[in-house]
């Protein structure tokens, strides 16, 4: 995978062949955890390969494996622990490592699940990588502030911002940005909402800039990705009367961050409350009220997983993997994308609304 660009090899020291040292470098750097199958089929080899793998990372002490939740045919996963990998990948600090609930698991196999459907796209595979790109990005083009999502955790006093909370894929350059949203098996579109909500500002922002923004949905099930479906086509090139200037998208992004994570210290510019904050909000001009409206994505894909063994509920009968995909504003995706069209366009020009 190109986005590797030769990190694998500070696992190789470890005494791991080339294509071992890859799997668990991908396997840190995304989701922390897999499969038997997704490394089984990745690689296209016997199940006996994939048991001595897995048995090497446990007997190692560098990986543990624990039952699937709801998988009544004793379906298990691994999770790569072992602080080394992550101390010589550099990201010893990350979350990976660490235990997950039953959410999170799904939501980071089913990320790791599109980042192998799709790996020639240049992924981003952290948060740091993700923020500098795109800083980076709109500092080049002229706009002094990028509305990066994020999130607040802990008490106010000790509170710290994360950036693109969820922990999702994004695979960008200076053309195109798909961003993935794993369907970890929520019951209605309330996450996938917010999360939308969260990024709206930013999407809009970088389709200023000329980037093409495609949304991306990879669910458990076949009625989950109808569902998803219907709600992505809804946001296709979302109109907005005017475009806005760079002054007006960073004021109306810095009150809706500081109204949606009730930072303190973002509500000095208006008064130092949050009254006025809200006070500035409902007084917006029309053109930021049409901005706000439906996410301004370029286009969007759902897929689903449903091969026997892997992340579909049990009930879910089984399926080839890699099937029943839905394409909306551009023509339908290739399977895979070759490096040379890594994130052409979907639609055309994006500028435009």
């Amino acid at each position: 995978m190109p986005h590797l660009d030769g990190r694998d090899s500070a696992l190789r020291a470890f005494g791991f062949p080339l294509y071992q040292a890859a799997w668990l470098t991908l396997v840190c750097l995304h989701s922390g955890v897999f499969i038997r199958r997704q490394f089984t089929e990745h690689h296209r080899c016997s199940t006996k390969t994939t048991h001595a793998f897995v048995h090497r990372l446990i007997d190692h002490g560098l990986a543990r494996e624990k039952p699937l939740p709801g998988s009544a045919t004793g379906l298990r996963y691994t999770h790569v622990h072992g602080r080394g990998l992550y101390r010589a990948l550099g990201i010893e600090h990350g979350r990976r490592s660490r235990a997950v609930e039953e959410i999170v698991l799904f939501r980071r196999l089913l990320s790791l699940e599109y980042v192998l459907r799709q790996p020639a796209l240049p992924w981003l595979a952290t948060e740091a990588e993700k923020t500098t790109h795109f800083i980076s990005l709109g500092f080049r083009r002229g706009f002094r502030r990028v509305p990066l999502p994020h999130r607040f955790y802990g008490p106010a006093r000790r509170r710290s911002r994360r950036y693109f909370a969820l922990d999702l894929p994004i695979a960008a350059d200076d053309r195109s940005a798909r961003f993935v949203y794993a369907d970890p098996g929520r019951e209605t579109a309330s996450e996938l909402r917010r999360w939308a909500d969260e990024h709206r500002a930013f999407w809009t922002h970088l389709r200023h800039t000329g980037v093409t923004v495609h949304v991306a949905v990879i669910t458990r099930t076949v009625a989950a990705q109808n569902r998803y479906s219907r709600l992505l086509a809804t946001w296709l090139n979302a109109p907005s009367a005017q475009p806005l200037t760079p002054e007006e998208w960073e004021t109306m992004a810095a009150i809706k961050a500081a109204i949606l994570a009730a930072d303190p210290a973002g509500f000095d510019r208006w008064g130092g409350g949050p009254h006025e904050a809200v006070r500035a909000w409902h007084e917006r001009p029309p053109c930021f009220a049409a901005w706000c409206g439906p996410a301004a994505s370029s286009s969007f894909t759902s897929s689903f997983t449903a091969a026997r063994g892997s992340l579909a509920p049990e009930m879910i009968p089984a399926g080839r993997l890699g099937t029943a995909e839905r394409t909306g504003g551009g023509a339908e995706l290739p399977e895979a994308v070759s490096p040379v069209e890594t994130l052409e366009p979907l639609t055309g020009r994006v500028g435009g609304s």
